[in-house]
């Protein structure tokens, strides 16, 4: 009796897409103050799907935006718990100069 080994393909990605929460810091701040008075930063967190060697593991990722104080205010970012879009990690194979 032959026996055969099948593999799980993603040929495509997933149209659905989790959205990116805001994480607010410990005092429940979502805006967090940079070094320069003008500016700020939100930190953003996705869970994210890798398939790797046939398996699937949920990874969470995170990054920061920045901009200016009033930039953040005129979209209420400080009311917002959540944005659309994903989250992209590019990794880079040399130096930026």
């Amino acid at each position: 009796m032959k026996s055969s080994l099948y593999s799980f393909y993603l040929p495509f990605k997933f149209k659905q897409m989790n959205k990116v929460q805001i994480i607010p810091d410990e005092k429940g701040n979502v805006i967090r103050q940079s070094q320069n008075p003008e500016y700020g930063y939100v930190r953003l967190s996705q869970n994210k799907e890798v398939y790797s060697n046939n398996f699937l593991s949920v990874k969470p990722v995170t990054a920061l935006l920045h901009a200016k104080l009033e930039d953040f205010k005129a979209v209420d970012m400080k009311n917002k718990t959540e944005l659309p879009g994903r989250i992209v990690i590019k990794n880079l194979l040399h130096h930026l100069t």
